[in-house]
């Protein structure tokens, strides 16, 4: 009854424009992920225009206010690179915590009970908000990974096993494949208008006659010897990347470019397709 009430009230407040176009929470497709995106994406695209070489001071009143290297909003930690390592290292410290918290509070901890008590307490603290802060360098990546290899190994009778044997009998996708799924999700949303955002804000579209659809993106790839909207030399390819609709969806991966600049924007990687039974490869 109170999910009634609550859905009719938001759709008046909806239909007569009493809600703010920036109020990101308790509307329909919108949350704290589409609000960081956008946040980030405004960010992005100053870097890219490279106003972003210089720091502002700002003043309240007589006052200075203290410049910080990262902030956290929302429970993200963004960092003034947009490297996010501290993320990693927070989300992975606390997924490590609660999982020997699981250990020493648990007796029967087997191939039944493990993959329930892992995607219920542990995977959620490495996938919040994980669009936003998906790991670009291989030790983090690794490092998140690692959660998951070590709560594997909890079964004795499975943890001689390689990783991807143990990833099969626990029936557990990698958490890189997850993360890979994750970025098809949210491109798929962000271009079919499920969430509130504006696609020309994330993608380009590609000069393409590939027939069936118009979800063709066009991914830029730079050269170390060219910034973005600089105009100089270097390697500046263009290469369109089709969104597939079929009997399973099929999306285009996004993923974080990063530019000279430090800059990093959603572009479409690759096709994936629906994984099978022997894709739970890291």
């Amino acid at each position: 009854m109170e999910s009634l009430i609550r859905d009719k009230i938001v759709d008046h407040l909806m239909e007569n424009e009493l809600i703010s176009d920036s109020q990101q929470g308790f509307v329909p497709g919108r949350s704290t992920v589409t609000q960081l995106l956008q946040t980030l994406g405004d960010w992005t695209s100053l870097l890219d225009q490279g106003k972003g070489d210089q720091r502002e001071h700002y003043n309240i009143g007589s006052t200075a206010l203290n410049v910080v290297r990262e902030e956290k909003d929302l429970g993200i930690i963004i960092d003034d690179d947009l490297k996010f390592h501290k993320q990693v290292s927070n989300a992975v410290n606390k997924a490590n915590r609660v999982l020997i918290s699981i250990r020493r509070t648990f007796q029967c901890l087997d191939s039944t009970t493990i993959p329930k008590l892992f995607k219920g307490l542990v995977r959620p603290l490495l996938e919040y908000g994980n669009v936003i802060w998906s790991p670009q360098y291989i030790a983090d990546a690794k490092a998140v990974e690692r959660v998951q290899k070590r709560a594997t190994k909890v079964i004795s009778r499975i943890k001689h096993l390689p990783y991807k044997e143990r990833l099969k009998h626990l029936k557990l996708p990698s958490l890189e494949y997850r993360r890979k799924r994750g970025d098809m999700i949210q491109v798929y949303k962000i271009t079919h208008e499920v969430d509130r955002l504006n696609p020309d804000h994330f993608f380009q579209l590609a000069d393409s006659t590939t027939r069936g659809h118009r979800y063709v993106t066009a991914v830029f790839k730079y050269g170390t010897g060219m910034q973005p909207n600089s105009g100089g030399a270097g390697d500046d390819r263009c290469e369109p990347l089709v969104l597939k609709k079929e009997d399973h969806m099929t999306m285009t991966t996004a993923v974080k470019t990063r530019t000279d600049k430090g800059a990093y924007g959603m572009a479409s990687s690759r096709l994936i397709n629906k994984p099978t039974k022997s894709s739970y490869a890291p």
